[in-house]
């Protein structure tokens, strides 16, 4: 396929009678305000912070955010980036067990010493950006005029003053930035969030603080965030080819650069990591599981070199590498049932390390308490996924033996290990609810009559709104927990049984207990809850979508008739979370469509196509040929790697498609 150079391409203008009266926000996102004070409709929807010019001086507000550098008015015919729509498109046992009742006292202690955690805490186009002071044995790659898109017209763009400001500080670190990268970086700073990044919580804002700060200093990492903020911006234009050019450039163009530096052998340096994490996202988020292996693996052999369980905790910047790293390790091997890259001691050092810091009296916040509860759940996955591939291996290598037995029984002893932390954990997320009842909120949007789930739950608020992913989270490796422990049991029967009847239980299929469909419609009304929120964030369901995916096997599903509004429900998620730029790999559409009996399933989730974005199908055309030509190398080689049990989610899957819920 061509990567022809391309202008970033935008959609024409959107006429609307021009206002003084509107509020700043609306106008600077080039959007029409309907004027209601002291909060206007689109900004009470998108949870951006409202504000008008004083009645008295409008001509002097407006008169302020001019400046002489500013461009010319655009006419009718200038391009211009397309108005951004208001929402996203329509409507992620050695220290654990000693780590339980002893924290929920420490934990309401903390409260009264709480730096904001609010999400609506972040400054739009008000930041001011220090100097790349960080140092780094990296050498400086400051991008040089080279741009695969250096032969277009860079698009303009109306910005207002604070943005000038921003810009300024960016062109001062990197003078070789053309317009079109500043208007991609605006894009990601405006609209792009920790959300889109699968980051539960970024308390100092590294994606839009030091992350770009870092990549003014290396190019293949600069590349690999403009191809990001190129991609979400494509999505809401409606030219297929040329935003698809758009975006692959910069994202072919940093896997180049990556490659030419790391062929030159130099020490090996975070820069490298974070450029192969960055790129990783990307991956995921295109369904491209096979590239995203690649460099998770990349990123685990420099992590390994330059860092050690003690020092990864040291700074912000490290920790935010360890904690975006380890995601992958954790759903790599959970999907596949494999053991994690990375050793176990890395994600016991962290979470003892976010534990202690939550108990310390001069340092503990509500912040710390979140971190930890996340880091204790990441171990706790990490230790499911090691503890069901090691049953597997014992399945293989034991049948027939008296080995057996004594193996399932200790493997059943550290289940109940494992729920005894995640039972503990449970209690210290519920203690946080009880002293802020208040702050607790229901959505206000209506709810249409054949709507399964009314998201009519408590979600936590303000300070607290990241716990409703941690609460997410919970649910989620519960149900993976008591899944594989289900399927490890029926495999043990069949293993044990007498010979003749053998072969009839393997072929049987374990029937789902009641519990798991109770814990997946949990997982989705919280998913409801935070999509109907006026409190949400932009990209905000994009954080639940690991929990989407997941409770979506475990809801009822017909026959009978009246289980189609579930698989329904499901659907409708699922569409609008791909729409966000979520592309589900292959395996995963197949599997749903033999799950739910609907073959169009694996094409689109909605019938007739609706909502499907053409620009979706193009990714999933390379994809396709990327999963094709890794599945010849590992005929070739003999070398999987792993790759094919991640890329058929072999852990999730299994046995699950013909399986019934327990009536």
């Amino acid at each position: 396929m061509s990567l022809a150079s391309s202008g970033m391409d935008t959609a024409p203008p959107v006429k609307h009678r021009r206002t003084r009266s509107g509020c700043f926000t609306c106008r600077n996102r080039r959007v029409k305000c309907d004027e209601t004070r002291p909060i206007c409709d689109r900004c009470r929807k998108g949870g951006r912070d409202c504000e008008f010019p004083p009645p008295s001086s409008k001509r002097a507000r407006l008169s302020d955010m001019k400046t002489t550098d500013a461009p010319s008015p655009l006419t009718d015919n200038d391009q211009k980036l397309s108005p951004i729509p208001d929402h996203s498109p329509t409507n992620d046992s050695d220290n654990l067990t000693e780590q339980s009742s002893a924290r929920r006292g420490s934990i309401m202690s903390t409260l009264t010493r709480t730096r904001s955690c609010d999400p609506r805490r972040r400054r739009r186009g008000t930041r001011q950006i220090s100097d790349a002071s960080t140092s780094t044995s990296a050498e400086n790659t400051t991008p040089a005029s080279n741009s695969p898109h250096d032969d277009e017209d860079p698009p303009a763009a109306t910005i207002n003053s604070s943005q000038e400001e921003l810009v300024a500080e960016w062109r001062r670190q990197c003078p070789t930035l053309d317009a079109k990268m500043e208007q991609y970086l605006l894009f990601h700073y405006e609209h792009m969030t920790h959300y889109h990044y699968m980051f539960k919580l970024d308390p100092e804002d590294f994606i839009h603080e030091e992350l770009i700060r870092l990549a003014f200093q290396y190019e293949p990492l600069l590349y690999a965030i403009l191809g990001f903020a190129a991609y979400h911006h494509a999505l809401r234009l409606p030219d297929v080819q040329a935003s698809f050019r758009a975006f692959w450039g910069y994202y072919a163009q940093s896997i180049e650069l990556l490659r030419r530096v790391l062929q030159q052998k130099h020490d090996q340096h975070d820069l490298a990591l974070l450029t192969m994490l960055q790129l990783a996202t990307f991956e995921e988020y295109m369904g491209d599981w096979t590239g995203l292996m690649v460099h998770h693996r990349g990123a685990h052999s420099i992590l390994v070199e330059i860092y050690t369980p003690q020092n990864v905790m040291a700074t912000n910047r490290s920790r935010t590498i360890f904690n975006w790293y380890s995601r992958f390790d954790v759903i790599a091997s959970l999907a596949a049932v494999q053991n994690a890259v990375l050793d176990r001691k890395w994600l016991v050092h962290a979470s003892s390390w976010y534990e202690a810091r939550k108990k310390d009296s001069l340092k503990g916040d509500l912040t710390d308490v979140m971190l930890s509860f996340g880091s204790i759940l990441r171990l706790v996955g990490f230790d499911i996924a090691h503890l069901f591939a090691s049953a597997n291996d014992a399945q293989v290598r034991l049948e027939g033996s008296q080995e057996l037995a004594p193996f399932f029984d200790r493997l059943l002893t550290k289940v109940n290990e494992l729920t005894h932390v995640l039972d503990e954990l449970r209690k210290d997320i519920e203690a946080l609810h009880q002293p802020f009842t208040p702050d607790v909120e229901l959505p206000t949007s209506a709810v249409a009559e054949d709507d399964v789930f009314d998201g009519n739950i408590p979600l936590f608020k303000g300070k607290l709104w990241h716990l409703n992913f941690v609460w997410l989270d919970w649910y989620g490796v519960s149900l993976m927990l008591k899944y594989q422990t289900l399927l490890a049991q029926h495999k043990f029967h069949a293993n044990t049984s007498p010979q003749s009847a053998r072969m009839q239980h393997i072929s049987e299929q374990p029937t789902l207990p009641p519990e798991f469909q109770k814990y997946a419609e949990i997982q989705c009304q919280i998913y409801e809850a935070v999509e109907r929120s006026t409190h949400a964030p932009e990209g905000a369901i994009l954080g639940c979508n690991s929990s989407l995916r997941f409770a979506s096997l475990f809801l009822p599903r017909a026959p009978p008739e009246s289980n189609l509004k579930y698989t329904m429900w499901s659907r409708k998620k699922l569409a609008t979370v791909e729409r966000m730029g979520y592309v589900y790999p292959p395996h995963f559409r197949q599997q749903m469509a033999q799950l739910w009996a609907l073959p169009e399933v694996e094409d689109w989730w909605l019938p007739n196509n609706e909502g499907k974005l053409a620009i979706l199908d193009q990714i999933r055309s390379v994809v396709q040929e990327r999963h094709e030509q890794a599945l010849q190398q590992i005929q070739q080689t003999g070398r999987d790697d792993g790759r094919t049990d991640l890329r058929e989610l072999k852990g999730i899957f299994e046995k699950l498609n013909i399986s019934a819920l327990h009536d």
